[in-house]
C-alpha cells in the first residue's frame, strides 16, 4: 500500500493485491480503478444485508461496541490485512470494514474507497486524522449510519 497525501488531502492510493495480481488505484477526482478497469461504487447496503470484517481483538474486547455490530451484520469476515479487507469493501463483498489502524494502514485505501463513494470516518462519526492511529470505518454509507447508531 502507497499513498500521496498533499497538505493532509488524500491525492493518490494504490493497493497491490499480490496473490490475485490486480493493482487498486485512484488519483482524487479521476475514478478508482483495478489494474485498468474502472471500479464501480459498491451498493449502498445496510449493516444488516452485508457482510462486515472486524479488527479481531477489539471484537473480542467489544471495544467501541463492536460485539453489537457484528451480531446486527450480515455475517462476519476476518482477513487480516487492511488493504485485503478495504479490497472486499471496494469490490462490494463487504458492506464494511472496522478496525484500529496508523495512518499508514487506511492511506491508500481511504484515496481509493472516497473515489467510489464510501465513506471513511472513525467508528463515531468524526473526520480521520492523518498523523495518528484510529478505529477507522470503510463502509457504505448505510452501513456507516447503522454503526453510528449503535456507537452513540
Amino acid at each position: 500500500m502507497v499513498a500521496l497525501y498533499c497538505d493532509g488531502e488524500p491525492t493518490l492510493g494504490y493497493i497491490m493485491d499480490v496473490m490475485n495480481k490486480r493493482l487498486y488505484h485512484a488519483w482524487r477526482g479521476h475514478g478508482a480503478y483495478v489494474n485498468e478497469q474502472q471500479l464501480k461504487a459498491p451498493a449502498n447496503s445496510s449493516l444488516a444485508d452485508s457482510l462486515i470484517a472486524i479488527n479481531g481483538w477489539q471484537l473480542i474486547k467489544n471495544q467501541c461496541h463492536q460485539q453489537e455490530i457484528a451480531q446486527r451484520a450480515a455475517g462476519l469476515r476476518m482477513y487480516g490485512s487492511a488493504g485485503i479487507e478495504t479490497i472486499h469493501v471496494l469490490n462490494g463483498q463487504l458492506g464494511g470494514y472496522t478496525s484500529r489502524l496508523k495512518p499508514w494502514d487506511i492511506a491508500a485505501g481511504r484515496v481509493i474507497a472516497e473515489e467510489l463513494s464510501l465513506l471513511v470516518k472513525t467508528i463515531d462519526d468524526q473526520p480521520l486524522n492523518v498523523l495518528s492511529s484510529n478505529t477507522v470505518l470503510v463502509a457504505t454509507k448505510k452501513v456507516c449510519q447503522d454503526i453510528w447508531q449503535i456507537t452513540k
